[in-house]
């Protein structure tokens, strides 16, 4: 996308520039303006998944696309796994072990395998760690090596989360496709303009899993490109305003310790976490916003062995909630298993209302980031009446 295409997209979206230097700023978007939003599934749900090392699981995977029909998986994602990714940790998180892949035959096997199968591919190269030219120098030829090995097996979709890799790529490699990272973290639309002028081949945003619940961003960011996708991630339980999102990927030395916040906020973790209910993609869908992300827990993790997470999520769109109980679906599909010892006997059905509401954040949700806790209490509220329900 042009300089000039991006500008004028802001103009429209704020109103106009020349009109706000002209007439005063109350021509602007008001700050008082209620955003509504009736929701509607405007498109099938393009899911994105980690590829499994494993042809049953990719099969399985494939065999659950034909029973489904408002959702659809389309992509997977994965990198190269330790120990053979050893000399691309500056540029690649870790995606755990795994001692059966020894060479990039043994990894692009599964990907073939699963384009074969209808599937779509990204390889991750988004660990947001900064490096240093001498760290480069002695570790570009093995990022060349990969790179040159990815464009010989037609993968040309890269995950970046790394501005000096996008300049690298922008210089060396401008064939390939990008897509800005979550592990970016950018929480404003003029961090996303000015990326956007210096790598105008970035193709989807994948959104910083804070903002998750901040529809006004959203709209705006989806009224700002209307051309590049916007993914979610819908599933990952990780604290919400981790101080070390960026840090978390980008090694795993001296790692902040997230389960003990975690612990001492009990179930207001679980009403924080910017996880995605399936019940209100439609939400999400009205704004133009169809394509979401699924992860295993945590980011680290992609190894997938069990496919029941998965399929319950997105049976559920298709069917509604049906006999679930509220424990099987915190702790099994979300994750929020540690340190809990949820109720059995409790259904679904009846602990959703309890819940948070996405209609709250719809009116609010771009206030979390200064009134959480201090203006704002309903997260805690919800928390409170859950676990008097589910403990």
């Amino acid at each position: 996308m042009e300089r000039r295409e991006i500008l004028k997209a802001g103009m429209i979206l704020t109103g106009g520039l020349l009109g706000s230097a002209l007439y005063g700023c109350e021509n602007s978007i008001s700050k008082n303006e209620e955003l509504k939003i009736k929701p509607k599934q405007t498109a099938a749900y393009e899911i994105s998944s980690p590829l499994p090392f494993n042809y049953e699981m990719i099969d399985k995977m494939a065999n659950l696309n034909d029973s489904l029909k408002k959702s659809k998986i389309v992509s997977f994602y994965n990198s190269i796994p330790y120990p053979l990714a050893k000399n691309l940790e500056d540029f690649q998180p870790s995606r755990g072990e795994n001692r059966n892949i020894k060479s990039f035959k043994d990894f692009i096997k599964y990907v073939d395998y699963a384009k074969n199968k209808g599937f779509d591919f990204s390889y991750t190269l988004n660990s947001p760690k900064p490096f240093l030219e001498s760290e480069f120098k002695q570790n570009e030829k093995y990022l060349y090596n990969l790179l040159d090995k990815l464009l010989e097996s037609n993968i040309k979709k890269l995950k970046i989360a790394n501005t000096q890799l996008l300049s690298i790529l922008a210089d060396k490699y401008p064939e390939f496709e990008i897509s800005a990272s979550t592990s970016f973290e950018y929480r404003n639309i003029e961090q996303y303009v000015n990326l956007f002028e210096n790598y105008p081949n970035i193709k989807m945003i994948d959104v910083a899993l804070d903002e998750n619940r901040n529809f006004k961003f959203l709209k705006a960011l989806k009224k700002m490109f209307p051309k590049v996708k916007i993914e979610l991630m819908a599933n990952e339980s990780c604290l919400y305003a981790c101080p070390a999102r960026i840090s978390h990927p980008g090694g795993m030395y001296c790692v902040y310790d997230c389960e003990k916040v975690m612990k001492k906020l009990d179930f207001v973790h679980i009403c924080k976490a910017r996880i995605i209910y399936p019940w209100d993609l439609p939400y999400y869908s009205a704004i133009g916003i169809n394509n979401f992300k699924f992860m295993l827990g945590i980011r680290a993790n992609v190894q997938i062995k069990k496919l029941m997470f998965f399929k319950d999520y997105l049976r559920m769109i298709d069917n509604g909630i049906g006999e679930y109980t509220a424990g099987e679906f915190l702790g099994e599909i979300f994750k929020f298993s540690h340190n809990y010892n949820f109720n059995k006997k409790v259904t679904l059905k009846e602990a959703k209302k309890y819940f948070p509401d996405i209609n709250f954040f719809i009116k609010n949700g771009h206030k979390c980031a200064y009134e959480c806790g201090i203006g704002c209490r309903y997260c805690y509220d919800c928390a409170q009446k859950l676990k008097e329900i589910l403990s």
